[in-house]
């Protein structure tokens, strides 16, 4: 190769890459890139236009009519176009401030040219209006109001609202309404407690309901033996507050919850016609005006329903059941066949409820399978005074514990073809050799309890728990359970005490179904952790001696034989 050949050869691959292009080459580049003359240089980058914005609220907390100034800016550079402001919806100059009233907490937004994403936000917190504002001898004592520390507190925290009153404390509705008592703040039914003896509001003395409550308490006939494999005890052991329900242990813990309201029931079947001229009458009206009859109503919790053995009928966790009396001062039966009659018994108001004595009972109620299968409820007209004709005896089936009137309607009860092994009934009370008199069985006040109102029962004088079912035949009832939450009592659905107490349960002188039959419980929080359940003595109590027949037929508190049968005979 000549030297001419081999000097291009170089050039030539310098050209294609080989080696840097010097600022001549790329002038001849760029010369190259426009064939028609040299190319003018790119344009320089456009200078950087860091906007500076800031939004701020003072003060960023206030009362509910007071005002607070939003302030901000945004800037840029000078060499930059001005930047346009968007204040939560509304264009404005890219600085500057303005005061705002806002009646509720709000966010305000910045926007910077036209965007949907805010570069900033401010929050104020907006709070009840100042107390000075709001609160005076008239306003509500649970007016909330924030004050001068922007403290949220209440009219009645700071000392200024309306006085205790009836118009103020009218009913249950009003039941934790705050007033003001002797230049201090209450609620009303600590207000009604103290003044008229009546801390659930429903217009009734307390000391009335707690004299009726125990005056026209039933005697309870029960099964006191063992019975459907329960504890010694039976029946009486499951009762809560009743009898050991194992050898060698205490009575299960809990309460009997109770209700004592006015009620107005209104029946009238007066027929009065005319037949060929002549005026047939018939029918009655029966009426209870204001405070002239009064519904008492009772739960008796039981730790287990026990269940038939027999015919295969299950037992179940909690079992409530009740028994309710209608008692009248005034007789409620106004008219018989359109012509008025004069009242068998009458006390007026201002006597009768300082007096349980002057209540006479009319009309009774007993839960025995209500609302479920082979529904058996119990429903009569009885006039009575306890102090004169004695209580009701409510027979208690054995094992499912359903109310009677009667031994005979115990052993009728529940009956239907449809029962296993074609048995007509499964309810009986042949064994219930217990009679639970409950000022002989209790000497101090025993486990009735007032449960106060639906809506009324949080003063402190108000007792609205029992104790929540054990988990087995043979384990105490423990922990708390409030009768008016709507839960289940154990696995029991139906006699969960709240739909026990509820007004309108009992439909009183209905023509027919006289009870309401609610819903299912709105709540489910399951059983609470249930302790250690104690260790008993297993030794049952000597048997008791009965002569020849080695029969009890009746056995006393302590667990003796009260009476016995008649050597190889049958108890009475």
């Amino acid at each position: 190769m000549s030297l001419f050949a081999a000097i291009f050869s170089l050039v030539l691959a310098a050209c294609s890459g080989g080696a840097a292009e010097s600022p001549a080459d790329e002038q001849s580049e760029s010369v190259r890139n426009c064939p028609d003359g040299p190319c003018e240089p790119p344009p320089p980058p456009p200078p950087s236009c860091p906007v500076t914005t800031s939004l701020s609220a003072t003060p960023s907390t206030i009362a509910q009519g007071q005002s607070t100034t939003i302030s901000w800016s945004a800037s840029a550079p000078s060499s930059c176009s001005t930047p346009t402001v968007v204040l939560s919806g509304q264009s404005v100059y890219r600085y500057g401030s303005m005061a705002v009233w806002p009646s509720s907490s709000i966010t305000y937004s910045m926007f910077l040219n036209g965007a949907s994403i805010p570069v900033r936000s401010v929050t104020v917190n907006v709070l009840p209006a100042l107390c000075s504002s709001v609160c005076w001898a008239g306003s509500a004592c649970n007016q909330a109001c924030t004050d001068a520390g922007l403290n949220v507190r209440s009219c009645a925290q700071v000392g200024v609202c309306e006085a205790c009153s009836t118009s103020v404390c009218n009913g249950a509705s009003s039941c934790d309404t705050q007033c003001t008592y002797n230049a201090a703040v209450t609620s009303c039914n600590g207000w009604s407690h103290d003044t008229a003896d009546d801390a659930d509001l429903d217009g009734v003395p307390d000391t009335l309901e707690n004299q009726l409550a125990r005056l026209f308490f039933p005697t309870l006939r029960l099964r006191y033996t063992r019975v459907n494999g329960s504890g010694p005890n039976g029946d009486l052991g499951q009762l809560y507050s009743g009898a050991a329900l194992v050898a060698g242990g205490t009575p299960t813990p809990g309460n009997w919850p109770f209700i004592v309201r006015p009620v107005t029931p209104y029946h009238d079947t007066t027929s009065i016609v005319t037949v060929g001229g002549r005026v047939i009458r018939s029918g009655a009206l029966q009426q209870c005006l204001d405070t002239e009859c009064l519904e008492i109503t009772y739960v008796l919790p039981y730790n287990w329903d026990l269940g038939e053995t027999s015919w295969a009928i299950h037992d179940h966790r909690g079992d409530g059941e009740m028994y309710s009396v209608l008692v009248t001062r005034t007789d409620p039966l106004k008219s018989v066949g359109g012509e008025s009659v004069a009242a068998r018994w009458s006390t007026p108001w201002a006597s009768a409820k300082a007096d349980a004595n002057a209540w006479v009972g009319y009309t009774e109620f007993g839960t025995a399978h209500t609302c479920a299968d082979y529904d058996s409820t119990s429903y009569r007209n009885r006039i009575f005074r306890p102090s004169v004709d004695g209580v009701t005896t409510v027979w208690v089936a054995q094992g499912k514990h359903a109310n009677y009137f009667s031994r005979e309607a115990c052993d009728g009860g529940a009956c239907s073809g449809d029962v296993p092994f074609g048995t007509p009934c499964w309810d009986n009370c042949d064994s219930n050799d217990f009679a639970l008199v409950y000022g002989q069985w209790y000497r101090d006040a025993g486990p009735l309890r007032n449960a106060g109102g639906d809506t009324c029962h949080s003063h402190p004088s108000i007792d609205h728990y029992t104790a929540f079912p054990g988990s087995h035949p043979s384990y105490y009832s423990y922990a708390s359970y409030d009768v008016w939450s709507d839960t289940l009592f154990g696995d029991d659905d139906v006699g969960r005490p709240r739909a026990l107490l509820l007004p309108h349960t009992v439909l009183w002188w209905a023509d027919s179904h006289p009870y309401s039959c609610w819903p299912g419980p709105t709540s489910f929080p399951g059983a609470p952790p249930e302790p250690p359940q104690p260790v008993f003595n297993p030794a049952p109590p000597p048997a008791p001696v009965c002569g020849q027949s080695g029969m009890c037929c009746e056995f006393a508190a302590d667990g003796s034989c009260s009476l016995c049968a008649p050597a190889n005979g049958q108890c009475p």
